[in-house]
């Protein structure tokens, strides 16, 4: 039988150092080492002046480690979109000009030609009336006015088409952050259940329990500001800086 593919982008195709792991299950053993861990610091009255144990160390750095990995995953499978977001931009920029010049430049022109434009006469319009150069002196000036509202306009349509694609784009990297906090959460709420179970059965083994009842409050395992906080892309109007990794300056 095939395995079935997620369709989460960070759990598939990602480097093997880096893998994301869904923490769904809290496993057995997993599960006898935490609580094995509490009843011998229990026993042994840890912790002694320290606010934590080496245990709740460890777990506090494989938290940290397991938000870094989804952060890198997260980092990598945006730099893409970000290039471009980056170059739509940058054309979106390079298009506004080109606008703001047409624009200007049609509003120079009027609907109709001057007195000097319909009486000028070329080389072979020597015995033409006044009425013909008249004629002709519209014509072409409708000509010049009808292309240069044709610049603007192509100019226009593809500002609306960079714009949408401009959205489409953040959208791909909304997706991209929300993912990455569902899986940061996941890392943390796996290491809160094993920090509750470990302290758990050291405050139940421990002869001063009074004094360590609260060290789960006073300990939380929280998860990094990057996953707390709303999409940059959504709530800038350009993109964030980015560094050479891909990674965004204002949650690094």
């Amino acid at each position: 039988m095939s395995r079935i593919r997620s369709t989460n982008p960070l759990t598939d195709d990602v480097r093997t150092a880096d893998r994301i792991r869904v923490l769904q299950r809290y496993r057995l053993a997993i599960r006898v080492g935490d609580w094995w861990a509490g009843r011998r610091d229990g026993r042994r009255g840890l912790p002694e002046r320290e606010e934590n144990t080496q245990w709740m160390r460890r777990l506090a750095a494989q938290n940290r480690e397991g938000c870094q990995a989804v952060r890198r995953a997260v980092d990598r499978n945006s730099a893409s979109a970000v290039a471009r977001l980056q170059g739509l931009i940058a054309e979106l920029a390079n298009v506004e000009e080109h606008l703001a010049e047409l624009t200007e430049r049609l509003d120079t022109l009027p609907e109709e030609p001057s007195a000097e434009e319909l009486a000028v006469r070329g080389p072979a319009e020597a015995h033409a009336s006044e009425a013909v150069l008249a004629t002709r002196a519209r014509r072409r000036h409708a000509t010049i006015l009808a292309a240069a509202r044709s610049n603007r306009d192509a100019v226009l349509a593809r500002r609306r088409a960079l714009l949408v694609d401009v959205e489409l784009v953040r959208a791909e990297l909304d997706m991209l952050h929300a993912l990455g906090r569902t899986q940061a959460f996941r890392v943390v709420e796996h290491h809160r259940r094993r920090l509750h179970v470990y302290l758990r059965a050291l405050v139940r083994q421990h002869a001063e329990r009074s004094r360590v009842v609260d060290l789960y409050d006073r300990h939380p395992v929280d998860p990094p500001e990057w996953a707390t906080a709303t999409s940059p892309w959504t709530t800038e109007p350009t993109p964030p800086t980015i560094t050479g990794s891909g990674r965004w300056l204002e949650l690094a």
